[in-house]
């Protein structure tokens, strides 16, 4: 884990509109540095990708994303009411978030991404009353726990700096192959991870986790109009390190649980 303490706290700063295109490209791979790092050289996501983990495994990892993306989902859409103000000044940030939002709910279809999960759960023959009453590991609820404060919690530039959706992509990818290759899933089975393998590229929308261009879009918006206050001993640099080093803690439970 980083120390906070050594994070800059960051003053308001408008740059121009190539400055800011700049820093949202820094940014951005910033966080797929810190995937590529921290995620997909993990010893989970290696098993991932050896299509050799045991199924216990992939049922417990495929659950825990569930109750992750669900209240992700809950927390992001509550986003827009906390930073009304911001939306109200600037029209594009207001678009694109109530845009998310509705993709979030309603894509696919009514009910959204939360839904491919659940049917994804039953595909791999998880108990319907363990979705409905999930158990949480520490580590799933440190992750759950992040994501929840920094969205009721953070500025405005540490939310749109810990947006993970633009470096999922690779992630989801050996997911959906694993599942359709290892467990002999079909396509319907698969579309929540599936809709994951296109953020780089989707024109439909990410919901809360954002594509890239979706992620872009509000990093230029924080940096062009100087939208960059963060709180003491944090920075965007922070908040971006911060979600995926808690993400890859919960990887590492899975390490020790399944003893892979």
């Amino acid at each position: 884990m980083v120390d906070a303490s050594q994070a800059g706290s960051g003053q308001p700063v408008s740059l121009s509109v190539a400055g800011a295109e700049a820093r949202a490209c820094e940014l951005l791979k910033k966080t797929d540095d810190l995937v590529r790092d921290f995620i997909m050289n993990h010893p989970f996501t290696q098993r991932l990708e050896e299509q050799s983990l045991p199924i216990e495994a992939i049922r417990a990892a495929n659950l825990d994303w569930y109750v992750f993306h669900r209240e992700m989902a809950a927390s992001f859409s509550r986003l827009y009411k906390r930073f009304v103000n911001i939306c109200r000044t600037h029209v594009v940030i207001e678009e694109e978030y109530l845009e998310r939002i509705s993709h979030e709910l309603t894509r696919p279809k009514a009910g959204g991404r939360t839904l491919l999960l659940r049917k994804l759960l039953l595909a791999l023959d998880v108990p319907e009353a363990k979705i409905n009453e999930p158990s949480r590991s520490v580590d799933l609820r440190g992750l759950v726990a992040y994501f929840g404060r920094l969205h009721s919690e953070g500025t405005f530039a540490e939310v749109v700096a810990g947006q993970i959706g633009s470096a999922l992509e690779p992630y989801a990818r050996l997911w959906r192959d694993a599942l359709t290759r290892q467990c002999g899933l079909g396509a319907e089975a698969v579309q929540y991870w599936e809709m994951n393998c296109r953020l780089g590229q989707d024109k439909d929308g990410g919901g809360a986790l954002g594509t890239r261009q979706e992620n872009a879009l509000l990093l230029r918006q924080a940096f062009e109009h100087g939208l960059t206050e963060t709180r003491f001993n944090w920075s965007m640099e922070y908040a971006a390190e911060m979600a995926v080093k808690v993400w890859a803690l919960m990887l590492r439970g899975y390490v020790r649980r399944f003893k892979l």
